[in-house]
């Protein structure tokens, strides 16, 4: 008897454990129907508190006295406090057999969970004990944030004990939610896909102005490398994945990251305002110091969470955040709206991307310690407000950009003007002094096409005109060369003497020349008394008349010429029409076919115009 009343003295506290378990007057158990997606658990938890943190789960079960009432709203935060959390509440299936279930503490900073499901007997079916204080691979499912699986039964309660403790006295905001598979694995895909445009925005911004950095080796696009980079991995924090992904044993690593990269994005982005805005090139310079100084407080703010104590920095960083929050806002407005300050543009975007987060971040932290009430906007709050902040942000130092080339292009065109100032007046020196050399030179070139002794253009230059003539005309229009030479011109140099000759030659080409006024026609000195004249025309016949005008006006000189049956100087043409449409004209062939046209005025008496069509 004596062994059996020491047995049953020893599991007395545990029968007293099991009858407070049956009958601790808690809500009725919330019943799970299988079309339930996601149902919020908060609402229906009572709440515990623990300000010692010396409960365990038995004594939390036996403390009906400490259990609240449940409180509205999906999330709760219990700010700044070192006690530790008790939440409780009966779950119990809906009809239609045994019901799986994700239940799903909805923060991933949370630094201790643990998780008790205990039958109503008292008897515990599974515990599990989590946080990113613990390595990741305690957790319930492989996901950013505590995740565990629960099968509910129609026939049976379950009761869920979750103890949340914090090792620094700050607790993040969080939510309990209870999802269907199904439903959890839709929202967990769209979640990670929202995450993943907004990884992928700040990813995209990074490598662009990295790329510009490297390009421009401007200060500005560095230091807003370096903040996006530590935003970016600070939000990767924030968010679960660095824990679930990269470090998944190393709570620690975890929680430094998270304090340095804290530290490195707040740091980064006040070095690239200031250097942004180009404060120190303004009046306002006398603000420097302030704002370096409010830079710096901060920075030892941010000291003790590098010790872990997260608490205690939030407590520090706040009130200096909005000194120095402040002070940056104000030197926007004042240099945005001062167009003359050089930093007045920048200004405005940096004005314009800092509201956001000007607005995000004090939200946060009061959603944080507790000050205001948690929502879902709250909550996301300091992504939506980095958001728009880096984008803003990229479209300033594009205008920058654009601005900077435009001041480039600017003192380019200023000093291509004072150098062109400078070379007006050395053109003037020498253009006084090259004018000669010009004429000079025209003389010369005229000298070189030109026959010095009949002033119509020489052999060479002929040559040259003749086959550019044929190749521009070619197709085009109708092109007619006349070759001419004075009639027994030996015999007037036999009898007058040669240079009495070449005063023919001259008077015939002056006479002829006055006759081509139109720009296409042309006289050429071809070798002795002999011509080319090229003539653009329309069609054969005026051609011909043409010809037949310059033959006349030779006649009309009445030079004398014994020797000659007229007894005065006369001359024969061989005129050759070139059909347009001929392409295989070729210069030595007219030439040939007007010259053997010239022969044939020749042989039938001089003085006339033969005439061909090639």
């Amino acid at each position: 008897m004596a062994w059996m009343l020491a047995k049953a003295w020893r599991w007395l506290p545990l029968l007293c454990v099991l009858g407070c378990a049956q009958a601790w007057g808690a809500p009725p158990p919330l019943i799970v129907q299988a079309a339930d997606g996601k149902v919020s658990l908060l609402p229906r938890a009572e709440l515990l508190e623990d300000p010692g943190g010396r409960l365990g789960l038995a004594q939390a079960m036996r403390d009906e006295a400490g259990w609240k009432s449940p409180a509205a709203g999906d999330t709760r935060n219990f700010g700044f406090t070192h006690s530790t959390w008790w939440l409780r509440l009966r779950l119990q299936g809906g009809s239609g057999g045994a019901q799986t279930r994700i239940l799903e503490l909805a923060s991933s900073l949370q630094d201790y969970m643990d998780l008790y499901l205990v039958r109503p007997s008292g008897a515990v079916l599974a515990s599990y004990h989590t946080g990113d204080q613990r390595p990741f691979r305690q957790r319930g499912l492989d996901y950013r944030n505590p995740a565990f699986p629960l099968i509910l039964s129609a026939d049976e309660p379950v009761d869920v004990y979750l103890r949340l403790d914090t090792r620094d006295g700050l607790y993040e905001t969080f939510g309990v939610d209870l999802w269907s598979p199904p439903a959890f694995m839709t929202a967990a895909h769209t979640e990670a896909l929202l995450y993943g445009l907004y990884f992928g925005i700040l990813l995209a911004l990074l490598a662009y102005n990295l790329l510009l950095f490297v390009s421009t080796r401007d200060r500005s696009f560095g230091l807003y490398v370096v903040y996006v980079g530590s935003f970016f991995v600070w939000n990767f924090i924030c968010a679960g994945y660095a824990f679930q992904y990269l470090w998944p044993d190393q709570p620690r690593l975890n929680n430094l990251m998270f304090a340095l990269t804290g530290i490195g994005s707040f740091f980064s982005f006040m070095l690239f305002i200031g250097e942004y805005v180009q404060v120190g090139n303004t009046p306002l310079r006398w603000l420097l110091p302030l704002y370096r100084m409010g830079t710096v407080f901060c920075l030892l703010g941010c000291l003790p969470e590098l010790a872990g104590n997260h608490a205690l920095g939030y407590m520090l960083e706040f009130p200096i955040f909005i000194v120095v929050v402040s002070m940056c806002l104000a030197i926007g407005v004042k240099m945005a709206l001062d167009p003359s300050l050089p930093g007045s543009r920048a200004a405005r975007y940096a004005l314009l991307a800092f509201s956001p987060i000007a607005v995000a971040i004090p939200l946060y932290y009061l959603s944080s310690v507790g000050l205001l009430a948690s929502t879902v906007l709250t909550r996301n709050m300091m992504q939506i407000g980095s958001a728009a902040e880096v984008l803003l942000l990229a479209f300033g130092l594009a205008d920058r950009m654009n601005t900077l080339k435009a001041q480039k292009l600017a003192a380019e065109r200023s000093a291509r003007e004072a150098q062109a100032a400078l070379a007006t007046r050395l053109e003037q020196q020498v253009r006084e002094r090259t004018r000669e050399l010009e004429q000079a030179n025209l003389q010369l070139a005229s000298a070189a096409i030109t026959d010095e002794l009949t002033g119509a253009f020489n052999r060479r230059h002929f040559n040259e005109i003749f086959a550019a003539e044929i190749r521009r005309r070619r197709g085009e229009q109708q092109l007619a060369f006349c070759i001419f030479d004075v009639d027994h011109f030996k015999s007037y140099n036999d009898r007058y003497g040669h240079q009495m000759g070449d005063e023919v030659l001259h008077t015939v080409a002056a006479a002829l020349r006055s006759r081509l006024q139109r720009s296409g026609d042309k006289l050429f000195r071809l070798g002795g008394e002999e011509f080319g004249i090229v003539i653009g025309v329309d069609d054969v016949d005026k051609a011909r008349g043409f010809v037949d005008a310059l033959r006349s006006e030779v006649e009309a000189l009445k030079i004398p010429h014994e020797s000659a049956p007229l007894g005065i100087v006369t001359a024969s043409f061989g005129l050759l029409v070139v059909a347009a449409a001929d392409p295989d004209a070729q210069p030595k062939d007219i030439y040939a076919a007007a010259d053997a046209l010239l022969y044939q005025a020749k042989s039938a008496g001089r003085n006339r115009i033969q005439c061909g069509v090639a």
